[in-house]
C-alpha cells in the first residue's frame, strides 16, 4: 500500500491495524483516520520481535474515533524513524485508551504539535 490518505471504517474484524493490514509499515503513509470499530485493539500490537521495527516513518496526522476496544496505539520497541512525522494526534470516544505511547515513545515523538483528546 502507498497511499498518502487512509481512513478505515467499520473493519470490526480486525484487531491490528499494522500487523494484519500492511507488514511493510505504511512506508509513505501521512494520515490515517480509524472511526467506528470494535474489533481494534492496537494500532501495532504488542508482539514479539527479534529487531526493532519501522512503522509509519512519514505519518503526519493519525485521528481516532469510536474505536471502544483500544488499548494503546503501540507498545513495541521501533527504531527512531517511526512516527517520526507525526504532528497531530487526535481521539475522540476511545473509552479503553489509557495511554498514548510508552514513555519511551516519547523521543520519537519530536514534531508532534497538537493532541486533542
Amino acid at each position: 500500500m502507498t497511499w498518502g490518505h487512509q481512513s478505515l471504517g467499520e473493519l470490526n474484524d480486525v484487531g491490528d491495524i499494522f500487523y494484519e493490514l500492511n507488514v511493510e509499515g505504511f512506508p509513505n503513509l501521512k494520515h490515517l483516520s480509524i472511526a467506528n470499530n470494535i474489533g481494534i485493539n492496537y494500532v501495532i500490537s504488542p508482539m514479539e520481535q527479534f529487531h526493532p521495527l519501522l512503522a509509519f516513518p512519514k505519518l503526519e496526522s493519525i485521528w481516532l474515533y469510536k474505536l471502544y476496544n483500544l488499548e494503546k496505539i503501540c507498545d513495541n520497541e521501533l527504531v527512531d524513524a517511526s512516527f517520526c512525522r507525526l504532528k497531530v494526534i487526535k481521539i475522540k470516544t476511545c473509552v479503553k485508551l489509557v495511554n498514548l505511547f510508552p514513555f519511551c515513545m516519547v523521543i520519537l515523538l519530536s514534531e508532534l504539535e497538537i493532541i486533542e483528546v
